[in-house]
């Protein structure tokens, strides 16, 4: 899940143009309040799952080696997943097994590789 919030937070990073590397400034993205029915927590890393896999899709350049960061963040995809992050705040990962655990970080891995990869 970790990954996945970083390429968010990498194109929220370049668009103030304070991206300098590992060390850089970013935002957290689920500090705003969750508001409304809390979901099971596969369903909600499967929803984020789904949301990165459709910014690939759509920013991805054609060698699936990059990502156009400039039309990501300006995008409407791009705001509806930062809308998503402050569910993650509704997981409670104590009350998984320890399969269900698993589960919910597999499904929850980034799907969009960072630039340069």
């Amino acid at each position: 899940m970790l990954a996945m919030l970083w390429v968010a937070q990498r194109a929220l990073a370049s668009l103030k143009g304070a991206w300098k590397g590992a060390d850089a400034a970013v935002e957290i993205l689920n500090n705003k309040p969750f508001v409304g029915v809390a979901r099971r927590p596969n369903d909600v890393a499967m929803a984020l799952q789904r949301k990165c896999l459709e910014m690939q899709g759509r920013f991805m350049d054609e060698h699936g080696r990059a990502i156009n960061y400039t039309a990501l963040r300006e995008s409407d995809i791009f705001a509806e997943f930062l809308s998503m992050t402050p569910e993650l705040q509704t997981v409670d990962l104590a009350a998984l097994s320890p399969a269900e655990l698993m589960a919910f970080f597999l499904s929850s891995l980034p799907r969009m590789p960072r630039e340069g990869e």
